[in-house]
């Protein structure tokens, strides 16, 4: 392998197997990509690998594939050069060539993952919001088309019985039939703050303290138009209908599609629909900490610390700006994603439709192949 030279900022064009490609050393992607191949390598041929690796061209996959391993090697770390400031560099002088003895059975390590402790997540510019009047006029600047980051703090009511499938089903059966003469009652309410972040402002709404539900946000939530995006989404759309009967339509989750981006990083040993928490969304996807420590404070209270709005106005910025990040990544990469698996509706989620027929569920072709590729290691 040899590199003819950067042809603009991050490229570079590499002879791989008497052929040359044009590789985008700056986007983290192709580290995973070779991690991959070089893994996959042991047990796999080059044409699963590119089912693996969705985001590869299929030309540069199969020429890395068979390419010798002090070729993958040196490409490996030469990527790592240029990538961003939150990963560690790489020594200047040249890795030896690795011998042309068989590949060891032993898995390969990870990819080089961030210095730990990470930066925190800086607090962003937020509006507060705990009057009615306040909560329509702001929200109605959101129109249809609009992506927003979702995100809702919440209490646990104590009392609350847990329930079996089949009472689950009852009970939500019971709640369809009654809709229509369904009133809020407030003891029983456990969403206590909303936050919603857009590409100009980030909103944290005191729902406890306003006492109502405003329109605006309703409209919102049920408008199959706006793209709900958040870490955990059906979760509050389960919190949504308990306590209102409010129907979350078009949500994006996004611990889901953060795991089409680094499936080799993330829950990759565990099956699709296990879903990361949004701090490992954040740090995969920004390089960044996310504190949690006020997870589980006073939600209920009417008077919010300066430091619980600070936390709930981070979460919320923090999905948003994760969500674009892996966006950029899968588009630049051309990866093959549907957006089916991950998008839906609560409403036709399982636990939320009666009964199962045509319910929504976490599906991904491929991960199957992630799975298989770590089954029994202890990577």
């Amino acid at each position: 392998m040899s590199g003819d030279g950067f042809s603009a900022e991050g490229t570079e064009h590499f002879n791989v197997g008497g052929e040359v490609f044009c590789v985008d050393l700056v986007h983290e992607r192709l580290l995973l990509e070779i991690q991959l191949l070089r893994v996959a390598k042991e047990v796999l041929s080059s044409v699963v690998v590119v089912v693996v690796v969705p985001w590869a061209s299929w030309e540069l996959a199969s020429a890395i594939a068979a390419a010798p391993m002090d070729t993958i090697i040196t490409l490996f770390h030469r990527c790592l050069s240029c990538f961003p400031s939150h990963l560690p560099s790489m020594p200047a002088s040249p890795l030896p060539a690795s011998p042309p003895s068989p590949l060891p059975s032993s898995p390969l390590p990870a990819p080089p993952l961030p210095p730990s402790p990470l930066p925190a997540y800086p607090t962003p510019h937020y509006i507060f919001i705990d009057t009615l009047d306040d909560a329509n006029n702001h929200l109605r600047t959101i129109a249809d088309g609009a992506i927003i980051g979702f995100d809702l703090e919440s209490t646990e009511i104590p009392g609350r019985p847990k329930l079996t499938k089949a009472e689950k089903k009852s009970k939500l059966r019971n709640e369809i039939q009654d809709l229509s003469t369904f009133s809020i009652d407030w003891s029983k309410v456990d969403v206590c703050v909303a936050q919603i972040a857009t590409v100009d402002n980030v909103y944290v709404i005191h729902i406890r303290k306003i006492g109502e539900l405003p329109a605006e946000f309703s409209r919102i939530c049920k408008s199959p138009l706006i793209l709900k995006v958040s870490a955990g989404i059906f979760c509050d759309g389960q919190r949504l209908w308990d306590s209102f009967r409010l129907n979350l339509l078009s949500v994006a989750s996004l611990g889901l599609l953060i795991k089409l981006a680094y499936p080799l990083d993330i829950h990759r040993k565990l099956p699709y629909g296990n879903e990361p928490a949004l701090s490992i969304v954040v740090r995969h996807a920004l390089g960044y900490q996310l504190g949690k420590e006020l997870q589980n404070s006073a939600w209920d209270s009417i008077t919010l610390s300066e430091a619980q709005k600070q936390y709930a106005a981070a979460d919320v910025h923090a999905t948003f700006a994760s969500y674009h990040a892996v966006q950029l990544v899968l588009n630049t990469c051309g990866s093959l994603v549907d957006r089916n698996w991950y998008r839906y509706d609560v409403v036709n989620h399982a636990r939320v439709r009666e009964g199962n027929t045509g319910a929504w569920k976490p599906e991904c072709p491929w991960w199957s192949v992630v799975e298989g590729i770590y089954m029994g290691r202890n990577t």
